[in-house]
């Protein structure tokens, strides 16, 4: 057991922490006996509060297991596997992930425990929409499976139950087939809010839809880049990982560069810069990770660290929802630069799950003095307009807008009714 200081990807919130580290079954069964609750903590990449605690149990130094048939395409391995472990035993056999979120850097546990969407939610749904079995230890020390079939309430539970239901031990779930290593890409430039909106419902066919989006120039208003991309039919196998540039003590030291007035010239430079393109060929691995070439890039804001938040505007009113959310932040001098938008798809029977019919906006703030009161009042507008967030990038929002906008909160309540003993900074604060 160590004693360190620990926070989310974010850096917001920093609490000191007991991290322990089994390295087998057995060790793990002794610390949950332990008369203390514990925090179940994987890469430690979600944003907000999910994953840090007083008590942290990490299996960092469990043994990665990775088994693959490469016939059938099922892949079993390990929740300490992380999607680039995965990814380099499988891309050169003609396999890659149904789902994936935009960084490789995560464990399988933290997949599901978020149940997390990619870019192509409105078409194949969540990673857990894949799974095929999870193993998991109870509290009780007890092993055992679920499934879809198979202890179907605790399974609903555990996808998306950010740890809350037990420590998942393994996976087994099904891949893609892929011809190549490489995507073809579509880049689209939009000049408003409501024709980037108009673009997303009219490329919602398309396997992987993303935009950047400026929400940070109030005469620019949602103008975006729209990137459309499929898997290409010809190209090697091979996952070419580029070297990553480790900018972590410049951001620390110039964090100067993620002030309003820079951020907003950014997001100009960065809108003008790119143009139209068609049938663009580019890197698998450029296109679904690519701020995982920049090491350390969350700390570009500084040593006070940055808020992530994702929110989930339902397709009634979405044009003007939406802008009232970004220039609401622009009068309040919350700016972001780093902002995405998504159309997402048909939401799964999870408890916890986030996606649903409508469409996303991700935006990162700069930690500072007035963030925390000026979300306070904007989320009286998304309760209003039945919005939600993104727990696994939340940080901020109260425990009535949670019990108001995840509306299966009580199934997931009497499901982990049984175990008190997985618990999170988050669970406390929306006392789940």
């Amino acid at each position: 057991m160590i004693t360190k200081f620990i926070s989310g990807w974010g850096n917001y919130k920093t609490i000191k922490s007991k991290i322990y580290k089994p390295s087998n079954i057995n060790e793990l069964k002794k610390i949950i006996k332990k008369n203390k609750k514990f925090t179940i903590r994987g890469m430690g990449r979600s944003y907000g509060d999910s994953s840090i605690g007083k008590n942290i149990i990490s299996l960092d130094k469990f043994e990665k297991i990775i088994k693959f048939d490469e016939k059938k395409g099922y892949l079993h391995c390990s929740s300490n596997s992380t999607i680039n472990q995965i990814l380099k035993k499988t891309v050169n056999k003609g396999w890659f992930l149904k789902v994936t979120p935009g960084s490789k850097f995560i464990s399988i546990g933290g997949l599901i425990a978020s149940d997390v969407h990619g870019k192509n939610h409105h078409i194949d749904g969540t990673f857990c929409d894949h799974l095929i079995e999870i193993v998991i230890l109870l509290e009780s020390g007890k092993i055992i499976k679920i499934n879809k079939k198979k202890n179907n309430n605790l399974f609903k539970a555990s996808c998306g139950g950010l740890g809350l239901t037990g420590i998942i031990l393994s996976a087994k779930f099904k891949m893609m087939k892929i011809k190549s290593n490489l995507m073809i890409q579509d880049t689209i430039k939009t000049y408003s809010l409501k024709d980037t909106i108009d673009c997303l419902d009219k490329h919602n066919n398309k396997k992987y839809v993303v935009g950047w989006i400026d929400t940070a120039n109030y005469n620019k208003l949602g103008r975006s880049i729209i990137y459309l991309a499929d898997h290409c039919k010809n190209g090697e196998l091979s996952f070419n990982v580029k070297r990553k540039i480790n900018l972590k003590k410049i951001f620390k030291i110039f964090s100067f560069l993620s002030i309003n007035l820079i951020l907003k010239k950014m997001s100009s430079i960065y809108f003008n810069i790119h143009f139209k393109s068609k049938n663009k060929i580019v890197d698998l691995d450029k296109f679904f990770y690519p701020l995982d070439s920049i090491s350390g890039w969350n700390y570009f804001y500084g040593k006070k660290g940055f808020i992530q938040f994702q929110i989930l505007i339902k397709n009634k009113n979405a044009v003007s929802n939406i802008d009232k959310i970004i220039k609401f932040l622009i009068k309040n001098n919350q700016i972001s630069f780093l902002s995405t938008i998504k159309k997402l798809g048909n939401k799964n029977n999870n408890y916890l799950t986030f996606p649903e019919n409508g469409y996303t906006l991700t935006m990162d703030i700069k930690n500072n003095s007035k963030m925390k009161n000026t979300f306070s009042v904007l989320e009286k507008f998304l309760m209003k307009i039945n919005a939600k967030v993104y727990l696994t990038k939340d940080s901020l929002i109260s425990k009535e807008f949670f019990y108001k906008s995840y509306r299966n909160l009580n199934k997931f309540k009497q499901a982990i009714d049984r175990f008190k003993k997985f618990t999170s900074s988050q669970s406390e604060r929306l006392k789940i």
